[in-house]
């Protein structure tokens, strides 16, 4: 007869409610924060008499098609992908680590939380594609309006670097592959990321990249609309610009001020004075990383007592 699965003690289950609170106390104290210090003496009697039905569908916008999409161009970068579900869980609580703590890290906590210790270093390959993908878009998309004089052409320098570099990996992996030997996490790595990157997956990534910020531009057109600041396409498409090329720089945890710069310079270009376009800045930010760490959270919470609960089993029988 098989012994019975311990009982988890009173320590334990102390153990996990703080883990839970540690991942999620500080994004909500930075917000606090920003909520009781940022200039909102001209955006809070919009805020006081805005519909908030709008500020609902932007979260649901970026729950239900922002951060599908952004999973599914994960998963075509994977070789051995697991089920859909698993991914989603796993990209969404990688999005909520790299908002606190930037976006590299949040690959990389993505990749652990796919469950599969054995190819963790193959799943960061596929995640880091994915991102050199994503930046080939933007680099793209910024050469594009930059022809037009919409951007300053140096924005495409950040973008245009990384993606470079990860696809010159990619081009000579067969050459770099063997001088790894001795680190062969970091040799699966590369190969992980040599194999996403063919032209086929390049192409479905980057039109699914464009497809992400589409979404955005339209949790944008959403926020814009409901505090009265201007909300046309070429807005919400220069503020997705802005941010994306601010975040792609090296900067403090959570983007705390690349993020906000982003937004900033694209709502200067349209009009809309200092003050106001830096409390927009700060609104949508908390709007995008509030829902987003603590789903994240509970997502995380969720799998791993599932996951303890699984190992607690196999291991009484």
């Amino acid at each position: 007869m098989s012994p019975e699965a311990p009982h988890p003690t009173w320590q334990s289950r102390l153990w996990r409610v703080a883990k839970v609170l540690l991942r999620t106390l500080p994004p909500i104290a930075l917000v606090a924060w920003v909520a009781t210090t940022g200039p909102w003496e001209q955006m809070a009697p919009r805020l006081a008499t805005a519909d908030w039905l709008p500020f609902a569908l932007a979260i649901a916008v970026n729950f239900l098609v922002f951060q599908p999409i952004r999973a599914l161009r994960w998963r075509v970068a994977m070789h051995d992908p697991p089920s859909f579900p698993t991914i989603l869980a796993a990209a969404v609580e990688g999005s909520a680590a790299g908002s606190v703590l930037g976006t590299a890290v949040g690959d990389v906590v993505r990749s652990a939380r796919l469950g599969r210790p054995l190819s963790f270093a193959v799943d960061l390959g596929s995640s880091v594609a994915d991102r050199a993908c994503e930046y080939l878009a933007l680099t793209t998309l910024l050469g594009a309006t930059a022809v037009f004089g919409v951007i300053p052409l140096p924005w495409i320098a950040a973008p245009l670097v990384y993606a470079a570099a990860l696809f010159a990996v990619s081009r000579w992996h067969s050459t770099l592959t063997p001088l790894l030997a001795r680190w062969p996490r970091i040799q699966a790595g590369v190969s992980g990321m040599a194999t996403a990157l063919t032209l086929r997956r390049v192409a479905a990534m980057a039109a699914l990249a464009f497809a992400g910020w589409t979404a955005e531009m339209l949790m944008l057109h959403l926020v814009l609309g409901a505090v009265g600041l201007p909300a046309s396409e070429g807005v919400a498409a220069l503020i997705v610009i802005g941010i994306n090329v601010a975040t792609a720089m090296p900067g403090v945890p959570a983007n705390l001020g690349t993020f906000e710069a982003g937004v900033v310079f694209a709502l200067a270009e349209s009009g809309v004075g200092q003050d106001m376009a830096l409390s927009f800045a700060l609104l949508y930010h908390g709007l995008h990383m509030g829902p987003t760490v603590l789903v994240g959270g509970l997502s995380w919470t969720i799998r791993s007592l599932v996951a303890g609960r699984r190992s607690a089993r196999r291991e009484s029988r």
